[in-house]
């Protein structure tokens, strides 16, 4: 329930989504702001469940990557397009270079590439890596950032939290709901490219360990898949849902 971009197209998406929601008992819902995009487009309360996704509660067994840099490493995992906003983290990095390190894990799937054909020297492009390869660098990162300029949810950087791993997410959909700003990591506004540099540029090493582990006690609490096959099954035998703590 959660686009941007062409206004035909998202008029398109809500006239199929209302229609569609009159057959179901019950429409599951991810976050707090589907859940309210769902109440505009006319769906009863009570016919609407929140049930944040979830994932494993442990990672893929691998070994971090090799990393060997003093300065701060910056983990991007995602597509290279135009939602996904890895053009505004690029334009973020400059005059950081020598604070910084970044990998781009991912590539170009159906939308037109949005990266600029000269590269801040800190930032490598990894292209697409295997779930255990990505895993591995995840491991190594001091923070990952998802700059995205739309989002329903971002299930990486939950898999991110899981590592115990900070996060800067785009005050976007669901993604903002999943941090805690300056507590286990931080939320800057999409497209905001002074604002996402500014953040960047006051990063240290130590906060951001001590922000990853406190991300992981909110993993474990709010985003594992147990949690959330309980909730759906709680939906399917309709019966009430415990408290979510998703704001």
């Amino acid at each position: 329930m959660d686009m941007t971009g062409n206004p035909r197209t998202r008029k398109l998406a809500e006239l199929v989504e209302r229609g569609l929601a009159v057959f179901p008992d019950q429409i599951i819902v991810i976050s707090s702001h589907e859940l309210g995009r769902a109440l505009k487009l006319g769906i009863p309360f009570n016919r609407l469940s929140l049930v944040p996704n979830g994932i494993a509660t442990t990672a893929p067994a691998v070994e971090p990557a090799v990393w060997n840099d003093d300065r701060i490493k910056v983990l991007y995992a995602g597509r290279f397009d135009y939602q996904k906003g890895v053009d505004v983290l690029i334009k973020a990095v400059k005059g950081l270079e020598d604070k910084l390190s970044v990998r781009l894990v991912g590539d170009v799937a159906v939308s037109r590439n949005v990266l600029p054909e000269a590269l801040p020297d800190c930032i490598v492009k990894l292209g697409w890596l295997s779930r255990e390869d990505v895993t591995a660098q995840m491991k190594s990162c001091d923070v990952l950032v998802v700059p995205s300029r739309w989002e329903g949810f971002g299930l990486v950087a939950i898999e991110a939290m899981r590592l115990s791993k900070p996060v800067i997410v785009s005050a976007v959909g669901g993604l903002q709901e999943i941090v805690d700003h300056g507590k286990y990591g931080y939320i800057v506004e999409a497209e905001n490219i002074e604002q996402l540099h500014e953040t960047l540029r006051t990063l240290d090493k130590a906060s951001l360990k001590e922000m990853g582990a406190i991300g992981y006690q909110r993993f474990a609490s709010t985003y594992t898949a147990d949690r959330m096959v309980r909730q759906i099954d709680a939906v399917y035998a309709g019966k009430s849902l415990p408290d979510t703590d998703v704001t």
